[in-house]
């Protein structure tokens, strides 16, 4: 499986773990009750992805999204 496909697939598990882009809603929407779990899960898959492409700005971009998210919904 060459890199791109297998970061692709990667990028597709994070999202889904996510809830699909459920980071990027405005805080204003109530989320279900395991959206925390799901954003810290989300968290931990795209810091794994940053260490192992620490070049790439769309995993930041999507860890720094996901971050701000867990911080203005979850503490």
């Amino acid at each position: 499986m060459s890199r791109w496909k297998r970061l692709g697939m990667a990028f597709v598990f994070a999202a889904a773990l996510t809830g699909s882009g459920s980071f990027l809603a405005p805080v204003e929407a109530a989320g279900p009750p395991g959206l925390c779990a799901r954003l810290q899960d989300g968290i931990r898959v795209l810091t794994d992805l940053a260490e192992a492409y620490p070049d790439n700005p769309l995993i930041a971009a999507f860890l720094a999204a996901a971050k701000d998210s867990y911080a203005a919904r979850c503490q």
